[in-house]
């Protein structure tokens, strides 16, 4: 009860934290904690014990279609650290009930039009649990690799849908792995006071940004210990997840950070995935 109730009150601070940036969009957020037990997750099958997953629905003229499904990575603070898409790991005996649970839901709720997100994890025993679910396209990026992925956008498939285009399931066939990775320095110094990228990124398998303002106004940045401090990521594609996984390794090293130790000592670290696969 204890742990909880220390879980509860960090819950609470940062909600607390984003109370005034979300009052400047007209949101009002009023930092209360229900606390639920947890649902055991993930069977053996899972290098990554604590994976959730994403569903990305296409909805035109009341027939929905399902672009794909990714995994998604989490840190110890619940922060998504990864994306990777398709899904290299989901039970392929899931795919087909997790489908029509979805289409079931958007026809329920009498959608004709948009692009949706749906939030689930795959339970001990293999079973789907739903977290949460958006009538809005999916963010960190998710639309981008689906993209890269199927060399399909969603969005021109929803307003080539609008314009009377024909579409069927296989629109969003992968044709390679995308994937998202947020970094973080490998040795954090305390004071950062310049960011040096080594070379070019490749155009067609790595895309990487870096917001030097953002680091250089932290002091002892660990990497991101919240959404609003997510400040460098890297984007990359591969043949298969461990490509992928290696072209955005490979990359991130490329970035070097030069500053101080606490002790006033000048150093120098690279950027890494804040996750430890690959």
């Amino acid at each position: 009860m204890q742990e909880a109730k220390e879980t509860a009150k960090q819950v609470c601070q940062n909600l607390s934290e984003w109370k005034e940036y979300a009052r400047l969009y007209g949101i009002d957020i009023t930092p209360k904690v229900l606390i639920e037990g947890a649902i055991p997750r993930n069977s053996s099958r899972f290098i990554n014990k604590g994976a959730e997953f994403s569903v990305e629905f296409l909805s035109l003229g009341a027939q929905h279609y399902c672009m794909g499904i990714t995994e998604k990575w989490s840190d110890n603070n619940f922060i998504e650290c990864a994306h990777i898409f398709p899904a290299c790991r989901f039970p392929q005996q899931l795919e087909t009930p997790l489908k029509q649970v979805i289409k079931d839901l958007l026809s329920h709720l009498e959608v004709t039009y948009g692009i949706s997100h749906w939030e689930f994890i795959v339970t001990e025993d293999e079973k789907l649990a739903l977290v949460e679910g958006h009538l809005r396209p999916a963010g960190d990026r998710i639309t981008d690799l689906i993209q890269l992925s199927t060399g399909v956008s969603p969005y021109s498939g929803l307003f080539n849908g609008l314009l009377g285009y024909s579409l069927n399931e296989n629109s969003f066939t992968p044709k390679q792995v995308a994937l998202i990775r947020f970094l973080r320095p490998e040795n954090p110094l305390y004071e950062v006071s310049e960011i040096e990228i080594l070379e070019e990124t490749y155009e067609d398998i790595i895309h990487l940004e870096v917001n030097k303002e953002g680091i250089i106004s932290q002091t002892n940045w660990i990497g991101p210990t919240s959404w609003q401090n997510r400040y460098a990521k890297v984007i990359a594609t591969g043949k298969s997840e461990d490509e992928a996984l290696r072209n955005s390794k490979e990359s991130a090293a490329k970035v070097i950070l030069k500053g101080k130790t606490k002790g006033g000592t000048s150093n120098q670290t690279i950027l890494v995935p804040i996750d430890s696969i690959g």
